[in-house]
């Protein structure tokens, strides 16, 4: 699970914190949505770009994804798959 709250929005990018339960200091993740393009600004408190949380950003990048095609950005969310 993972934890997803907005940070900026305009006609270029996306930006989203993301966390897990267990880690305090945020990361942020940027989408633009005229690339398809995706970066990670900052990791999450336990990330790296090898780590396991990598499977934690790609459910976090398509439900940025899944915004930007309906033009609504929520402030909060909750990321969860089984």
């Amino acid at each position: 699970m993972v934890y997803l709250e907005k940070k900026e929005v305009n006609d270029a990018f996306v930006k989203y914190y993301y966390f897990t339960i267990r880690g305090t200091e945020k990361g942020v993740l940027v989408y633009y949505p005229n690339t398809d393009t995706r970066i990670v600004e900052k990791y999450c408190e336990g990330d790296t770009e090898e780590s396991y949380m990598s499977k934690h950003r790609g459910h976090a990048f398509r439900r940025i994804k899944e915004y930007a095609s309906k033009n609504n950005y929520p402030e909060r969310d909750i990321v969860a798959w089984g």
